[in-house]
Order: C-alpha cells, then sequence, then structure tokens
C-alpha cells in the first residue's frame, strides 16, 4: 500500500517543469559546464524519494545558468525489508525519473554547448 500512495507522491515530483529550470535568454549560445550540486532527500513523503540537481554554469563566469533535477523513489517497506537480488527499488512504479532527452533537445535549440565536470 506504501508503494501505491508512494508512486502519487513520486509522479506529483516528476513534472517536466519541475525538473528543468533556466531562463532561455541568458542561456542561448552558452557553453555550459554541468557538475553536480547536491542530492536532497524529499520530506513528507511516504517512501524515500531523493533528488539530485546538476548545475549547469557559465563557463567565463561560473553563474549557474542552468539546474536539472532527477528524483529516485525507494520501494516500500516491504521491498526494503526483502531487498530480493539486494535490489530495494519500487516494485510497483518505476522509480528514476529525470529530463536527459529534454535536456538535449534544449540545447540543440538554444544552441548551448556541454561540457561535465
Amino acid at each position: 500500500m506504501d508503494e501505491i500512495i508512494g508512486g502519487f507522491q513520486f509522479r506529483a515530483l516528476c513534472k517536466p517543469e519541475n525538473m528543468l529550470i533556466y531562463d532561455a535568454e541568458k542561456v542561448r549560445n552558452k557553453t555550459l559546464l554541468y557538475s553536480p550540486l547536491s542530492i536532497k532527500k524529499i520530506k513528507n513523503t511516504i517512501i524515500p524519494i531523493e533528488v539530485s540537481l546538476l548545475g549547469g554554469g557559465d563557463l567565463t563566469t561560473g553563474e549557474i545558468l542552468l539546474e536539472r533535477k532527477k528524483y529516485r523513489a525507494t520501494g516500500g517497506w516491504l521491498s526494503r525489508f526483502i531487498a530480493f537480488n539486494s535490489m530495494t527499488r519500487p516494485y510497483t512504479f518505476n522509480g528514476v525519473c529525470g529530463v536527459k532527452n529534454e535536456l538535449a533537445q534544449l540545447e540543440k535549440k538554444l544552441k548551448i554547448k556541454a561540457r561535465y565536470k
């Protein structure tokens, strides 16, 4: 039951408008250096959910111009207890969501060059 409720909470977080934050005019034709910023646990959810934040900083100024979020959920209490094959992922829904494809399309559309740290 906890995974069913957790799935609703997880899907509410996984909306594209929540996962890619940028100002189109600031990032257009820029070279961005992507680096991990933080990993945080989301509070007040029925199952453990964490968000990883990746920042795209201007190569010359270092200012963060783009943020990308990726959410990851762990399964409910039963899947964590059993840990079949050392996996504690949710069994009732896909426990990972992100915007990798959307970021690639945005980079192409706004002519953003990407570098990774």
